[in-house]
């Protein structure tokens, strides 16, 4: 009686506790993708940053122009004062790592990267949570906790976001 008890206590609560996990969820995220498209957006100024247990990040701005290269611009002055704390990133950026784990700096290509990323590791393990802009759809929050894993928490915060005045429609 005592064991199925126990049965019964520890069924409850692993119930319980993973009522609360949110898992990636493959069809909102494809279809807030399709409605970011949809947008045409494709001249924009943002400001964002990765959280990592493993490396400190700093806040990047990215400017996107059609025809150009994404322009990339940080408070170089904090980063080259505290270059100890800050190398990791500035080795992962010069990799294409502006938003380390995810590649890419645009939109478009953190979209493509976070979707890889979460399929190919596949997170049914991980708590999952994306937060997207209500008006333009992009990931504006994301946050992944892989359990079990030390070093496995990654987070990605929008903190500003501008569509520019010579977007061109697609």
């Amino acid at each position: 009686m005592k064991v199925l008890y126990i049965f019964i206590v520890s069924s409850f609560l692993f119930c319980a506790c993973n009522l609360n996990k949110e898992t990636f969820n493959l069809v909102e995220f494809d279809s807030k993708r399709s409605n970011w498209e949809a947008l045409g957006i494709n001249s924009y100024r943002f400001t964002a940053k990765s959280e990592l247990n493993y490396a400190r990040m700093f806040p990047v701005t990215v400017t996107v122009i059609p025809g150009f290269e994404p322009e990339l611009t940080y408070d170089r002055e904090e980063v080259e004062n505290n270059i100890d704390k800050y190398q990791e990133h500035l080795s992962l950026l010069s990799q294409g790592y502006t938003f380390p784990p995810f590649f890419g700096s645009t939109i478009d290509e953190i979209f493509a990267s976070m979707r890889s990323n979460l399929l190919e590791y596949h997170m049914t393990n991980s708590i999952v949570k994306i937060h997207y802009n209500k008006d333009y759809h992009y990931p504006e929050k994301y946050f992944t906790n892989e359990e079990g894993s030390k070093g496995g928490d990654v987070g990605f915060i929008v903190s500003y976001f501008e569509v520019l005045e010579n977007n061109i429609a697609k």
